[in-house]
């Protein structure tokens, strides 16, 4: 585990760091799954390293979208001798709810930083950064919706890619607070 955390921390190859990434992420769900859901905790040094991850300005902001990425439903699956889609679910939110906490100022840092510097353009640059930002909006909404929601609700009432749109959506439709499900 500390070779992989050291992958992700310094290594210069994006696929090396994202596959790191993602053993990391795995290893501490396969952990989850094997304990009470009340002793589930990710480690310490894995949200150290994101927090590494966030801080570096030398990598692109799709490769940091990617790093910041939990595994998916399907990718976690396929490691599972029995597939319990609840316990799945429960522990990739899990995951994402103790990550958007533990680099909740930093996330929002860069996610008004992001959406400042948002022009609307269709190109590689422009797709990442989007990317990124939906994902930091992701994690902000998990980890402290009630702080968040008027961003969350800004940015899909003056959203001009359907991209923004539909991440502001889906984190809208997926909120604790009834009224906001129904408007």
């Amino acid at each position: 585990e500390k070779e992989l955390l050291s992958l992700l921390r310094f290594e210069s190859n994006g696929y090396a760091k994202w596959d790191a990434a993602q053993r990391l992420v795995l290893h501490c769900l396969e952990t989850c799954f094997k304990t009470p859901k009340n002793q589930w905790q990710v480690p310490h040094a894995l949200l150290e390293a994101y927090q590494h991850i966030l801080a570096d300005h030398s990598l692109d902001d799709a490769l940091q979208a990617l790093l910041l990425t939990p595994p998916s439903f399907e990718e976690i699956s396929t490691h599972l001798s029995m597939i319990d889609v609840d316990a799945i679910e429960a522990a990739r939110d899990f995951f994402s709810i103790e990550l958007g906490k533990h680099l909740f100022e930093p996330l929002l840092t860069l996610y008004e930083r992001l959406w400042q510097q948002e022009d609307h353009s269709m190109h590689a640059a422009a797709y990442g950064a989007r990317k990124l930002r939906n994902l930091c909006l992701k994690l902000l909404m998990k980890a402290h919706e009630e702080k968040i929601l008027g961003k969350c609700l800004e940015q899909f009432n003056s959203a001009r890619t359907m991209t923004d749109k539909i991440t502001s959506f889906a984190a809208l439709v997926n909120s604790k607070q009834p009224p906001i499900r129904q408007q």
